[in-house]
């Protein structure tokens, strides 16, 4: 009795995982030249988050929002995925400029995902407004835990 508890309880815990839908945006990453994503550790070892920086070298202000995507290599697919948020979570709608030479600081919190975030290849995107042309800037990142 309790191998077939047991085997029903490794049923449903694998039903519960999270199915990744493809990266929308594999086609459109590129490096930026002037304008740079860092994360401040890219092997990673905690479970709440990291911290980034976006560090503007150009010679226009950018505008930039709180959102960020979070996407996990699949070795087997040989393909980039996109973690989904939680239900009900999204991010707060504000703009943030970022004047020509300076930099800003955010933390990616995994808290808001819907995925536990296994030991893997990620990067984390963000989407930047410089003289009316969307950006998109990114930076990979693992975690060892």
């Amino acid at each position: 009795m309790k191998q077939i508890i047991f085997l029903l309880l490794l049923v449903f815990i694998a039903g519960c995982e999270t199915e990744l839908e493809p990266s929308k945006y594999a086609d459109e990453l590129k490096s930026a030249k002037d304008v740079l994503i860092e994360i401040e550790d890219d092997s990673l070892k905690t479970e709440d988050g990291f911290k980034f920086h976006i560090k503007n070298n150009s010679e226009y202000p950018i505008a930039i929002g709180r959102k960020y995507v979070l996407e996990k290599y699949d070795k087997k697919k040989e393909e980039w995925l996109q973690i989904p948020l939680k239900d009900n979570m999204g991010f707060q709608e504000d703009g943030i400029f970022i004047d020509s030479g300076t930099e800003i600081s955010f933390f990616a919190s995994f808290d808001i995902f819907n995925y536990n975030f296994p030991k893997g290849d990620y990067h984390i995107i963000k989407v930047l407004s410089s003289e009316g042309d969307e950006l998109l800037l990114y930076d990979d990142f693992k975690i060892i835990k």
